[in-house]
């Protein structure tokens, strides 16, 4: 066993000692020349072996009709001819001429200087006065399509000289705009004062002036026109005709475009136009009797409460 590691041991550390020559082969044949390897010490051995160094060949190609340089005299050796010169290039072309320049004309004459500058004026001018402030009143009411014509009912109490009469009526109203109306009413009043019986019809023609056109319209009135009174009782049977005035306020309610309520207060003032004579109807009197009528001039006082239909 140890014969075989020691032999192991001596083919490692002889192994780059004995490879082969290498011959390089070219075309045309080369010479080779290597010279015979030097021993080389123990330890240096061991380095190369363990480190892969491969300094065991020494290669030197030689070209054919050299000399190596160990083994030819110095004066012997002759260098290879030079290499011929490459042929000259040939010349360039020649380089084309300059573009001419162009002719300018001749540069313009220089202007005359500016003149010297006026010397400023400095105006003042007054601001302009503020802006006067817009008020912007409310846009009118647009005019509403109200019908023109109506009808109504009135009644309503009158006391004049004590005596106390109850009316009932009706009228046509045309309403031309929405501040004024005319009336054209008929009434019809009665009273019985003790045993005579006593009927008045005044025929009336009228306007109102309204303040306000909204659904709260108060406004004054002023009537003219005719009476026909009639007195029958007690013996004795009168007629008479008066010329009537009323004046006076109220207010009215426009409930919708269609229908109003009105209520007003009036002074009535009625003066009689014909003879003041009544006819006697007592038995046993003369036909040509003359007495008093009982129907004279009346003064009073007026309430009527009217609704008017509009279409």
């Amino acid at each position: 066993m140890n014969r075989r590691i020691i032999a192991l041991a001596a083919l490692l550390l002889m192994w780059p000692l004995g490879a082969t020559a290498q011959v390089i082969i070219q075309a045309p044949p080369v010479v080779v020349y290597r010279p015979q390897p030097q021993p080389a010490p123990f330890w240096w051995r061991v380095r190369a072996h363990w480190y892969r160094l491969r300094h065991r060949h020494q290669v030197i190609v030689v070209t054919p009709g050299a000399c190596c340089p160990g083994c030819c005299a110095p004066a012997a050796y002759t260098p290879p001819p030079p290499a011929p010169l490459p042929p000259p290039l040939p010349p360039l072309p020649p380089l084309p001429p300059p573009p001419e320049e162009p002719e300018f004309a001749a540069p313009p004459p220089p202007l005359p200087p500016p003149p010297p500058p006026r010397p400023r004026r400095v105006v003042y001018v007054q601001p302009a006065p503020a802006p006067a402030p817009v008020v912007v009143a409310p846009a009118p009411r647009p005019a509403e399509d109200f019908p023109r014509w109506g009808l109504g009912v009135r009644g309503g109490l009158t006391t004049i000289d004590g005596t106390q009469f109850g009316a009932v009526g009706g009228h046509l109203r045309l309403r031309p705009t929405n501040h004024v109306s005319l009336d054209f009413a008929v009434e019809r009043m009665q009273v019985r004062k003790g045993e005579a019986d006593r009927t008045d019809v005044p025929v009336t023609i009228g306007a109102q002036f309204y303040f306000l056109h909204d659904t709260f319209a108060p406004y004054l009135l002023l009537d003219i026109g005719a009476n026909f009174a009639s007195e029958k009782g007690q013996g004795l049977s009168d007629q008479a005709t008066h010329v009537i005035g009323h004046v006076g306020g109220g207010v009215e309610l426009r409930l919708s475009p269609h229908f109003t309520v009105g209520a007003d207060a009036r002074y009535v003032a009625r003066q009689r136009t014909d003879s003041n004579t009544s006819s006697p109807m007592l038995q046993g009197a003369a036909a040509n009797t003359t007495t008093t009528s009982p129907i004279g001039n009346d003064h009073g006082v007026e309430f009527r409460l009217a609704g008017t239909f509009y279409f």
